[in-house]
C-alpha cells in the first residue's frame, strides 16, 4: 500500500500600504531579494578568493620545501594581491560566470556536463588567466601591464585545459621518459590517484587504451530508445514500464531484429496496397486478453492521494490461482460485435482452435457479420497465434468470410497496428476492473455493461477514426523502415 499525502501550506502574502510602498524606495519583498543577491555574491567571492589564495600558497610551500627554503621565505606581499585581486575582481566575475552557465545550460546530465566544462574551459580559463595577469601587472606597477600575459599564459593554459583532455597520454609519456609518480603530479597538475590508475593500466594492457568492455555491445540503452522513451513519457507519466517494454519492443525477447523488420515492412506495403478506397472501412479488428477475478493495480504508478490514513479501501489483495476468463471482442470503422469469454472450464482459458472455431468464429463472428455488413465484402483480421494460424482455421475463414489477413500477410510484433491491442481492451480492463470481484459471472456482466457504455463515449467517436488511423499508422511504420515509430 503506497499512501501520499499533501501538506496545506497557508502561503505568507506580503500586504503593503502605500506609505511603507514609498518611505524607503523599495518594497520589503525587493529589499530581501537584494540582500539574498548580495550575500551569495560575497559568499562567492570569498570562496573563490580563498581558492586562488590556497593554490598560490600550495605552490610556494612546494617549491620551498623542495628546495629546502624557510617557510618565513615565503611571498606573502604576493600572496595579499592575490587575495585583493581574486575577491574583487575574479571572485564576483565567476561568480556571474557560473550563474550565467546555468541559464544557458540548465541540468545536470552527462552531456549538460560536459558542455559546461568545455565551454568554461574555453571562455572563463582564459579570462581568470587574462585578469590575474593584467591585475598582478597593475598591482606591482609594471610599465607594460601585459608583457606577463604575452609570456605566460601559452603554458599556464596548457597546463589547465591539456590535462584534462590529454592527461593519460602525458603520463603514459613522462612515464616513458623516466618520470615518477610525484613528478608527474606536480608537472601536469593531476591528482595523485588519477596517474596511479593511468600508469597501471599501461603496466597492464601495455598500451594507453581503454580496457576491453565485458559483455555484448548495447543495443537498447541508445540514443533512439531514449527519445522514444522520453516521449511516451512526456505523453504518459504514469506508464508502466512493462508496458513501455511491451509497446517498445526493447527487451531482449521483443527486440526486432533486421529479418523481423525486413518482414514488417515488406507486409505493411502489401497491406496498404492491398486495401484501397473504402476498403479500409471495413476491415474488422480483433483480439483477446486475459483477465481474474482481482482488481487489477499497478504498484508502480498507482498512488492513492490522500489527507488521511487511507483504511481498508486503499489495500488491493492479490491471491493465487485466481479464476480467470479470457475476453474475446472485433471492432470495426462502423461498429463492434459482441463479447464472447472463454472460461477455465472451457479449455482452460487458453484458446486451441477448435474453442476458436466453434465458440468465436461460428457462434459470434458469422452470425454479427452477415447482419452487420450484408452483402458488402469486409476483411476479418485477426494476429498469429497458435490457434489463429491454424490450418484448420484458416481453411474456415477462407471459406465462410469474403476475405481475411492471413498469418503470413499480418504484420509481426505488430501491436501498433491493431487498435484493439494498443487501446480499446486496455480501455475496458481499465474500466471493468477498477475493483475485485467475487465470480466469474459478475466479471462478465461487468465487462457486458462496460462494452455496451463504450458505444456512448469513445467508439462514438473513434470508430469513425478507425480507418483513417490505420492508414496513417502503417505510413508512419512504413516510413520508420518497420522500426518502432511515434504517433504524436
Amino acid at each position: 500500500m503506497i499512501v501520499e499525502r499533501h501538506l496545506k501550506i497557508t502561503p505568507h502574502v506580503f500586504l503593503l500600504n502605500e506609505k511603507s510602498k514609498y518611505e524607503h524606495g523599495i518594497s520589503p519583498v525587493g529589499a530581501v531579494e537584494c540582500a539574498g543577491m548580495a550575500r551569495r555574491l560575497v559568499r562567492d567571492s570569498l570562496t573563490y578568493g580563498g581558492m586562488f589564495v590556497g593554490s598560490e600558497l600550495s605552490q610556494q610551500a612546494l617549491i620551498s620545501w623542495r628546495h629546502q627554503v624557510p617557510s618565513d621565505q615565503l611571498d606573502w606581499d604576493k600572496l595579499g594581491k592575490y587575495g585583493l585581486l581574486s575577491t574583487t575582481v575574479l571572485g564576483p566575475f565567476l561568480h556571474g560566470w557560473f550563474r550565467l552557465l546555468d541559464r544557458m545550460l540548465p541540468g545536470t546530465s552527462p552531456a549538460i556536463l560536459v558542455r559546461k566544462v568545455l565551454l568554461d574551459q574555453v571562455v572563463s580559463a582564459n579570462v581568470v588567466l587574462a585578469g590575474l595577469f593584467v591585475g598582478m601587472s597593475i598591482m606591482d606597477r609594471k610599465e607594460d601591464i601585459f608583457e606577463e600575459y604575452r609570456n605566460k599564459w601559452l603554458k599556464s593554459y596548457q597546463n589547465i585545459l591539456l590535462p584534462c583532455i590529454f592527461a593519460r597520454s602525458a603520463i603514459i609519456e613522462l612515464f616513458r621518459q623516466g618520470k615518477r609518480q610525484c613528478e608527474i603530479v606536480y608537472l601536469l597538475k593531476v591528482p595523485q590517484q588519477t596517474v596511479s590508475k593511468a600508469i597501471h593500466r599501461f603496466n597492464e594492457l601495455g598500451h594507453e587504451g581503454d580496457r576491453a568492455r565485458r559483455g555484448r555491445k548495447l543495443t537498447a540503452n541508445t540514443s533512439v530508445n531514449r527519445k522514444i522513451i522520453k516521449k511516451r513519457l512526456q505523453r504518459n507519466s504514469r506508464v508502466s514500464m512493462k508496458k513501455i517494454v511491451r509497446e517498445t519492443g526493447i527487451s531482449k525477447s521483443s527486440l526486432l531484429t533486421c529479418e523481423n523488420k525486413r518482414v514488417r515492412l515488406e507486409r505493411c506495403r502489401q497491406l496498404k496496397h492491398r486495401a484501397t478506397g473504402q476498403r479500409w472501412e471495413r476491415i474488422l479488428f480483433t483480439d483477446e486478453k486475459l483477465l481474474t477475478l482481482e482488481q487489477s493495480h499497478n504498484h508502480q504508478n498507482d498512488r492513492s492521494w490522500s489527507a488521511e490514513v487511507p483504511g481498508t479501501s486503499a489495500i488491493v489483495e492479490h491471491c493465487q490461482n485466481l479464476q480467470s476468463v479470457m475476453v474475446w471482442a472485433g471492432i470495426c470503422a462502423s461498429g463492434k460485435t459482441s463479447l464472447a469469454f472463454v472460461d477455465q472450464e472451457e479449455g482452460g482459458v487458453k484458446i486451441n482452435q477448435e474453442v476458436y472455431r466453434r465458440d468465436i468464429l461460428e457462434a459470434v463472428v458469422l452470425p454479427w457479420a452477415q447482419q452487420h455488413f450484408g452483402d458488402v465484402d469486409w476483411t476479418f483480421q485477426q494476429d498469429s497465434a497458435p490457434a489463429h494460424k491454424a490450418k484448420l482455421i484458416e481453411d474456415w475463414c477462407r471459406a465462410h468470410f469474403p476475405d481475411f489477413i492471413t498469418s503470413a500477410e499480418w504484420p509481426p510484433y505488430s501491436s501498433d497496428l491493431n487498435t484493439m491491442d494498443y487501446s480499446v481492451l486496455s480501455i475496458l480492463q481499465a474500466r471493468t476492473c477498477a475493483t475485485c470481484y467475487k465470480s466469474l459471472k459478475s466479471l462478465k456482466r461487468s465487462l457486458h455493461r462496460e462494452w455496451d457504455r463504450l458505444s456512448s463515449s469513445i467508439l462514438s467517436i473513434q470508430l469513425s477514426s478507425i480507418a483513417e488511423n490505420f492508414k496513417s499508422r502503417l505510413d508512419l511504420c512504413i516510413a520508420a523502415k518497420a522500426s518502432h515509430f511515434e504517433t504524436g
